[in-house]
């Protein structure tokens, strides 16, 4: 272990961009630019695909130099676990979640961590994803010290669909549930919809993901690369 010697990292410092090596790039595009709203920026012939939120030159990359055609990763690989995308408000979180919702794509949890709300799901090469927006800093919980404490609570979606005007019962199968002053649980793998679900707090087996149930599937979230969306891409 290196010795505490050098000084901080520049305060101003971003992760410019996140590159994925994906199975097939066109079924990248479609749920990257076709479902969340990136822009494609430019093509490398059929092996790469450059997109960004805005005019940026890239946030995400996707290539298949290493990895056309291949199957993602055993669980027990080492890794990047999930790329967090950094949304600049609750509204366009909220669009977000519509998009997904009309597009049938599951969520593996939905969280209140007290600095932020954020969703969970995988993309076509089941790389982790979350998509999330933060509170102002000064509503962020904090111990005597001061020091920031974030915790991890059940989101409440029809809440946050409520910002678009959309606070209805969920489409799809399972419509059954009534309401009641909890927030809607997701079995991972499910399509977004109500479940008839167990609403007790299983949050033991995961530090950072809420899904309301127990499950082999918790994984905790850990380290993450997080860039933010322009204002209006979403919208």
């Amino acid at each position: 272990m290196l010795p505490n010697v050098f000084p901080p990292i520049d305060p101003h410092v971003r992760i410019g961009h996140v590159h994925l090596k994906v199975a097939d790039p066109q079924r990248s595009l479609d749920f990257y630019c076709g479902v969340l709203g990136f822009q494609l920026m430019q093509r490398y012939g059929e092996e790469a695909a450059f997109i960004s939120a805005g005019s940026y030159h890239h946030h995400i990359g996707l290539n298949t130099w290493e990895s056309a055609g291949a199957k993602p990763p055993p669980p027990n690989a080492t890794g990047l676990y999930h790329v967090a995308i950094l949304y600049p408000g609750r509204v366009q979180l909220a669009d977000a979640l519509s998009r997904l919702k009309r597009a049938n794509i599951p969520l593996d949890g939905a969280s209140d961590h007290g600095v932020s709300e954020a969703l969970y799901l995988r993309d076509p090469d089941s790389n982790g994803i979350e998509l999330c927006w933060d509170r102002p800093r000064e509503l962020w919980p904090s111990s005597p010290t001061g020091a920031v404490q974030m915790f991890t609570r059940p989101l409440d979606l029809r809440d946050l669909l409520a910002e678009l005007g959309q606070n209805r019962p969920w489409g799809g199968r399972h419509h059954k549930a009534q309401a009641r002053n909890v927030s809607p649980v997701l079995k991972p793998g499910d399509p977004i919809a109500l479940r008839e679900a167990d609403f007790s707090m299983r949050a033991k087996a995961s530090p950072m993901l809420w899904w309301g149930r127990r499950s082999k599937s918790f994984r905790p979230a850990g380290c993450c690369a997080r860039f933010i969306l322009d204002k209006d891409a979403c919208l």
